[in-house]
């Protein structure tokens, strides 16, 4: 689709059209402080206080403005984001890589197992599972992944780290079809609070809830997703809160990413802005609360 009929399309359904003319590279030419400040006033329906941000989507905001800190590029990158963490927790923490190609055209099939998962490096929604590898129309696998290296989601959340990144497909293991997730809060590199996932690989199954470090219910809840509830504690969470404290190390704010599978905790990645600064809160006032967690 064109951006003129992109546009138009989104004038017709009386969408709130910022965002997805953000991510079709319509403000390039504003500055991150012009775009940002729009952008949340269209999301949010508040104004964006830059000077003195106090709420957690403020401080993200300002984060991503001032902290354009070299080392988030790597962090962010989830290929060589696997040989930093390697590096720090060791490897068997890892999901095993099989392959990397710079070019969608490049993918080979025949040296792939059966069931896999291939994915970008540079974004967040490309995760394509593989349950049997002789189904799949691997044209249109190509075709997919042909239009997602060309995609960069700095255009749409002005996220620093996306900007620098080359991007690439990978293919990984396959561990388990449906996982849970746990995503720890990390703030001047102590976690403290996390969420948990089930469904992830679509957003309309997927169900979360938000657990503070002694595995309670926190008192707020995000109100674009269903709720979990509470569910039973992972057998590895002393582990988990471990290996997000030293991965989070020296970063004002870092969601640290893990799941558990079969008794082993993998790292997942790196989330410097989750819901990009957007996060609904609910009790809204709980915005302001965390946001006094993070000291900029």
């Amino acid at each position: 689709m064109s951006k003129v009929s992109t546009l138009i399309s989104l004038f017709k359904e009386k969408r709130n059209i910022v965002a997805p003319l953000g991510a079709n590279g319509f403000f390039k030419w504003m500055s991150d402080e012009q775009y940002l400040c729009l952008l949340y006033k269209s999301i949010m329906h508040k104004k964006l206080n830059l000077k003195n941000p106090t709420t957690f989507n403020e401080k993200l905001q300002w984060l991503k403005i001032n902290d354009k800190n070299p080392k988030y590029v790597s962090l962010v990158d989830k290929i060589s984001a696997k040989q930093i963490v390697g590096s720090i927790i060791g490897n068997e923490h890892i999901v095993k890589t099989y392959a990397i190609w710079d070019r969608a055209e490049e993918i080979d099939f025949s040296i792939l197992p059966n069931q896999v998962v291939l994915k970008c490096n540079h974004d967040q929604g490309s995760v394509m599972i593989i349950n049997d590898i002789n189904s799949i129309n691997k044209k249109e696998v190509i075709n997919t992944f042909k239009k997602r290296l060309k995609y960069s989601p700095f255009e749409g959340t002005r996220e620093y780290a996306y900007k620098e990144i080359t991007p690439k497909v990978f293919a990984e293991e396959l561990l388990e079809d449906q996982i849970i997730d746990y995503k720890f809060y990390c703030f001047n590199g102590e976690p403290r609070f996390l969420y948990c996932g089930q469904g992830l690989t679509a957003d309309h199954t997927l169900k979360i809830d938000f657990y503070d470090m002694n595995w309670k219910l926190m008192p707020f809840y995000r109100t674009d997703y269903h709720r979990l509830g509470l569910i039973e504690k992972p057998d590895k969470f002393e582990l988990m809160k471990s290996i997000a404290r030293k991965l989070s190390e020296g970063v004002p704010f870092v969601r640290i990413d893990l799941f558990e599978v079969k008794g082993n905790v993998y790292f997942s990645e790196f989330t410097l802005c989750p819901a990009s600064g957007f996060m609904p809160f609910e009790p809204e006032e709980y915005d302001a609360i965390v946001g006094e967690w993070l000291k900029l």
